[in-house]
């Protein structure tokens, strides 16, 4: 989160592409399920990275390529409309 707080674009990326795995995997395991009543982190994004939840749960984090196929600038991940 700090690296990339301060401009790191790999940085962005990674966190990107993490969230977007863990979205990916609660969304198949609730699939599965009549209903979910309740989404828990536990360890280490449980009790010291509440960006990284956040980043997880909003519906506009979403890793994006730049259209010269690099890395996206750092920063927040805009949704599309």
């Amino acid at each position: 989160m700090r690296a990339r707080a301060e401009g790191d674009a790999a940085a962005a990326w990674a966190l990107a592409t993490f969230t977007l795995s863990c979205r990916r995997g609660i969304a198949s395991m609730a699939a599965s399920l009549d209903r979910l009543d309740a989404l828990v982190f536990t360890g280490e994004i449980g009790e010291d990275q509440p960006e990284v939840r956040e980043e997880i749960c909003s519906p506009t984090s979403r890793p994006r390529r730049t259209s010269g196929g690099g890395w996206p600038s750092a920063g927040r991940w805009s949704a599309r409309p």
